[in-house]
């Protein structure tokens, strides 16, 4: 049976992705259900899903650097 995740799950999905910078499956496993159930709700909450490239960057520690943003 499927986990149902409450109003309280979703600040904390909310607090571990937005600012503690925590992946979809991390926050997943924190929370005893599926990255992709994360990922749907951070969507209902309108929170956009990261880049690959920033999310890479946090898989090994690093913020992402600002140039990487600059596209002119």
């Amino acid at each position: 049976m499927q986990r149902i995740l409450t109003k309280e799950d979703d600040e904390l999905i909310r607090h571990l992705y937005v600012n503690k910078k925590k992946s979809s499956t991390q926050i997943g496993n924190i929370l005893n259900v599926c990255h992709r159930t994360v990922l749907n709700h951070l969507e209902k909450m309108g929170i956009p899903r990261r880049s690959f490239s920033e999310s890479q960057f946090l898989s090994k520690g690093k913020e992402r650097p600002a140039e990487f943003n600059d596209y002119d």
